[in-house]
């Protein structure tokens, strides 16, 4: 027995209606015969049509199961026969058959695949996806297993590991993005990859105030999404061919490992595609806004940088004032200042003609942050040069600006590595310092500098006596009112000698007796009995005049730059 033979048999009693012994004899038994002796000669062949291969040879669920009922076939026809048949070649054909049946389990991502080709309007060659595609169609019913040959194969095998795993998902992936056209093509109109992509997301956080969580999760969507589809949306060339194609599936297939809700997400962004525009809409309301900020300060700011009391924090040093009484904004604070810089490195291409202008404005504001850090370290560290400075930029002076103004950071941190190398050798000196922090230095530096501007009959401050008893217990406030006006008696000589030296020189007559003591080496053994002399010794630049609490060294941006 043999199931095909049967199927064979049924059908040829099928076409007889009524069924005799004679009819059987003449009709039905040489018909069933000779279609059967047909069916092995056109699979030998590989003629045999893909329509006949469906309607025979599909019920066979396994290559042994199909190729044992071949071989049996070809048994029996050659007892009938009496001709001899190996039949080794039915391994090749049922090979064959299992390839074209294999294809046919993957027609309908062929499908979607050739759905994506035409909606990116693709030129390449797909001419192996468009035969897998049609083979259930009547033209393709008429091809034999002639059309099942080694490229129809191969484009198979890429369906085979297709549909292999997340084959579902996968073939969603890609559903969904045909079916989402309208916010692929809305990307590629408004950005031009990954990168712009994100800078458009990042520059639509800072504009979008006011939605909170809800915003970000749908920006942060459209990350998402726009990375994972990226090589469909930003990298696939138009000639690309199926080959082409299939490789750029790959990065989907990565972005669905690691979320296996993207093709949701897709169908999200689609969604939500008015909400996009109206963000990309601010952005370029946004966009305007910061590029005429920055054309004011340009044209109108100046920059103010200053340490006054109390000023600990970048934020109080710097500020900018703009000159213009048509403007509404009068200063602009370094947050708004920092804020501006962000969105203009976002919202300026590299090539844009506002680039110039843009890297100038943040060349500059980088400059000026940079000399204000180092002015709050000064002020911290003590040195009484920059205890109350202030330097004033105008933006209208823009020539080599940039310069300057690193030529002021380079000095002032030559002033800051001085003053901190002149404190480490106090301290080595005065062992007695070293009992202090620098901000207790300050301030017994301050107080006492106030008792010296009132010729030492002012009130030592209690807070002051606490500081310096911590090293002389025995201290009393008559004790340092006495070295403070030895230390003035000893200044006021000094200087008249120095007076007295500049006026001889002036008139030929220079004395060339010994000058008097430098620095502060005097002052110390003038009152080498308390502690104000030692804490002069940690400022060996300060005169007397700069010690006065009130006084604030103002200097021109052209002084500071020689």
């Amino acid at each position: 027995q043999n199931d095909l033979f049967i199927q064979l048999w049924e059908e040829k009693m099928a076409e007889c209606g009524t069924i005799s012994i004679p009819i059987v004899a003449q009709q039905v038994w040489p018909k069933a015969y000779l279609h059967a002796q047909q069916l092995m000669e056109a699979l030998h062949g590989r003629t045999l049509k893909l329509a006949d291969v469906d309607q025979y040879l599909s019920k066979y669920k396994t290559p042994g199961e199909l190729g044992q009922v071949l071989v049996n076939l070809n048994n029996q026809l050659s007892t009938c026969t009496g001709n001899s048949n190996d039949g080794k070649w039915i391994a090749n054909v049922v090979e064959n058959i299992v390839q074209y049946q294999s294809l046919k389990e993957h027609e309908k991502a062929a499908k979607t695949f050739l759905q994506v080709k035409e909606k990116l309007k693709l030129t390449g060659n797909f001419k192996q996806v468009e035969a897998l595609a049609s083979q259930v169609s009547l033209s393709m019913k008429d091809q034999t297993l002639h059309v099942v040959d080694e490229s129809l194969v191969g484009v198979g095998q890429f369906f085979k590991s297709f549909m292999t795993g997340q084959h579902r998902e996968k073939l969603l992936c890609l559903e969904t993005f045909i079916t989402c056209q309208d916010v692929v093509q809305w990307l590629r109109e408004v950005t031009k990859d990954v990168v712009d992509l994100q800078s458009f997301v990042n520059v639509s956080l800072t504009t979008s105030a006011g939605e909170g969580d809800l915003a970000n999760d749908k920006l942060s969507t459209l990350s998402i999404v726009g990375t994972g589809y990226r090589s469909l949306i930003y990298e696939l060339k138009l000639d690309a061919n199926f080959e082409t194609l299939s490789k750029s599936c790959t990065t989907i297939w990565k972005a669905l490992e690691e979320n296996p809700k993207l093709s949701k997400l897709l169908e999200d962004c689609n969604r939500e595609l008015e909400w996009y525009k109206s963000v990309k809409a601010t952005q370029g309301r946004v966009e305007v806004t910061s590029f005429e900020l920055m054309r004011n300060i340009l044209q109108y700011g100046r920059f103010t940088i200053e340490s006054r009391q109390g000023c600990n924090d970048i934020h109080d040093a710097v500020r900018v004032d703009l000159d213009d009484k048509k403007l509404a904004k009068k200063n602009v604070t370094l947050d708004e200042l920092r804020d501006l810089e962000s969105k203009l490195v976002l919202i300026t291409g590299s090539k844009t003609e506002q680039r110039k202008q843009v890297d100038l404005f943040l060349d500059t504001l980088h400059s000026i942050c940079h000399i204000a850090d180092i002015l709050l370290s000064l002020q911290q560290a003590g040195n009484v040069q920059y205890l109350s400075w202030r330097m004033v930029i105008p933006f209208s002076d823009r020539e080599s600006l940039v310069e300057k103004l690193q030529g002021v950071a380079t000095k002032m941190e030559h002033d800051l590595k001085k003053w901190n190398d002149e404190v480490k050798e106090s301290r080595l000196m005065f062992y007695e310092l070293n009992n202090y922090t620098t901000t207790q230095l300050v301030r017994l530096r301050k107080e006492l500098g106030k008792m010296r501007s009132n010729g030492g009959v002012a009130v030592v401050e209690p807070g002051v006596m606490l500081l310096l008893q911590s090293i002389s217990p025995d201290l009393t406030p008559a004790a340092v009112k006495d070295s403070v006006q030895n230390f003035l008696m000893e200044a006021a000589s000094l200087e008249y000698q120095s007076t007295e030296a500049m006026l001889c020189s002036q008139h030929g007559e220079f004395s060339k007796q010994p000058s008097a003591l430098p620095g502060n080496k005097s002052l110390n053994e003038a009152a080498p009995v308390i502690v104000p002399v030692n804490v002069n010794r940690v400022e060996p630049n300060v005169t007397i005049d700069a010690t006065k609490s009130n006084t604030t060294s103002m200097l021109t941006f052209e002084q500071l730059t020689g």
